[in-house]
């Protein structure tokens, strides 16, 4: 309540799911996203900063219409096209004692909203190729790259089904770059700790470590930045969970970048 992340702006509690905290408008300051169920719509709080807590921002992304008729069980803020803005992938069904109610299969496709600068979120799930639109009972989801083409992957559980692997194969030029941290003072895999890439044209971009994205899944632990036309991040700024800065510069894209975290001076 105190971080107003509790009710939508009406007052409103919602069934909520899945759940991730990222940067979704590159200023620095983790975001909320929560799915729901169906004529919940899904919440988006934008953090305020410097101590005003969040504010409800799911009508001006258009998540509030875009998602009213879906019930969200997992999701994830990661960017799939590479672009520098992070979009947004929900793994979709309704419960299924609701089919009765509903007056239709409780299966939903699942949907993928593509972040337009940090402004507003545009549903692109029916341009997601044909076997994104076929429906199923969808609880889980994790991401990673699981083919190392620096396009981010989504497996997905479905209940009483073999889980669906999806192949990102985004078309484009775009450059990305993934951090994999290797913690020695802190946690081994340094989750946890905070990332800001510095790119040549200008931009700052933000990410955390951490494997928990979503509802029921576990993700990979790299730390991932969609580059756009850049071909080098101009520097990397990373704070350990335990105190510790590091920063790089001029690191080259188009690749996965190992960093140790140094001993305590």
């Amino acid at each position: 309540m105190e971080a107003s992340v509790a009710l939508r702006d009406d007052g409103y509690a919602i069934a909520g799911m899945g759940a991730d905290l990222r940067d979704f408008d590159n200023d620095g300051k983790p975001d909320l996203i929560v799915s729901g169920i169906i004529n919940d719509s899904f919440l988006f709080f934008r953090n305020a900063g410097s101590g005003r807590g969040f504010e409800d921002y799911a009508q001006r992304t258009g998540l509030l219409l875009g998602t009213r008729q879906l019930t969200g069980w997992s999701l994830g803020m990661y960017d799939f096209d590479n672009d520098g803005w992070k979009d947004l992938f929900f793994a979709l069904s309704h419960l299924a004692q609701l089919d009765r109610y509903l007056g239709r299969d409780s299966a939903l496709p699942n949907h993928i909203f593509r972040n337009i600068n940090g402004k507003r979120f545009e549903d692109v799930s029916s341009a997601a190729g044909p076997d994104f639109q076929r429906a199923a009972m969808h609880r889980g989801a994790a991401f990673a790259d699981f083919d190392n083409d620096g396009l981010v992957d989504a497996v997905v559980s479905v209940a009483n089904s073999p889980v669906k692997l999806f192949h990102n194969i985004t078309a484009g030029h775009s450059h990305w770059l993934a951090i994999r941290l290797r913690g020695t003072r802190s946690n081994r895999e340094g989750l946890g700790a905070t990332v800001h890439v510095r790119l040549p044209d200008g931009r700052d971009l933000y990410n955390q470590a951490t494997t928990a994205v979503g509802y029921a899944s576990s993700s990979e632990p790299l730390v991932r930045f969609g580059l756009g036309a850049n071909r080098m991040a101009e520097s990397i700024e990373i704070h350990w969970p335990g105190g510790g800065f590091q920063k790089i510069a001029n690191a080259g894209a188009d690749h996965i970048l190992e960093v140790v975290e140094e001993a305590k001076p």
